[in-house]
């Protein structure tokens, strides 16, 4: 007989809870999926590819989790699959974020966790119409759509057009200023 995988799953708005460098499991469905990218190590100066993906749930929060290796490789997020990471690691970079490492185990889909089956559903109810998941920054869990920054006080995203920012008082101020911003890169300075 095969040992059945149990889990010990933290809701995605209870990652707060836990502390840097924990390991946990979670369970998500993929909201949305970025592309594939190649970076050094430090350590090695090997290339290693890297993808990271935003994961939801029902309590209408959104964390990063980063895909490597192989698994970032061969990733498809496509269809908004649900995902279950067995020892997913706990980053507070820049609020909290999650790392599916060499210890972590990736289920895609999986049709044996019904946890997985019920948020795949919630998703594909009501959860892919949610316009502005709750994220983690690192001031705490703010308001935001799928960008950076959450709001400035009162908690909320602010979207900007480039032009209000030239034309606007940000980053003038005693505290940072947050906003959200969706753009093109036109040209990069190598």
């Amino acid at each position: 007989s095969i040992p059945k995988m149990h889990f010990n799953f933290v809701p995605i708005a209870k990652l707060d809870q836990t502390q840097a460098n924990d390991f946990v499991d979670v369970v998500g469905v993929v909201h949305e999926s970025g592309d594939l990218q190649t970076i050094t190590a430090k350590s090695s100066q090997r290339e290693i590819k890297k993808r990271d993906i935003s994961l939801v749930d029902n309590s209408n929060c959104l964390v990063r989790l980063t895909l490597w290796g192989e698994d970032a490789i061969s990733f498809d997020g496509a269809s908004h699959p649900s995902i279950v990471v067995k020892a997913a690691k706990v980053s507070d970079f820049g609020g909290r974020s999650l790392s599916a490492s060499g210890n972590s185990s990736l289920l895609v889909n999986p049709t044996h966790v019904a946890d997985a089956i019920r948020l795949k559903g919630w998703y594909e109810r009501e959860g892919h119409q949610v316009e502005n998941f709750d994220q983690f920054r690192s001031e705490g869990l703010f308001a935001g759509g799928g960008g950076a920054g959450g709001g400035a006080g009162a908690g909320t995203s602010q979207w900007k057009l480039i032009e209000e920012l030239k034309q606007g008082d940000f980053g003038r101020g005693d505290k940072p200023d947050y906003f959200t911003l969706k753009g093109t890169i036109v040209h990069m300075k190598r």
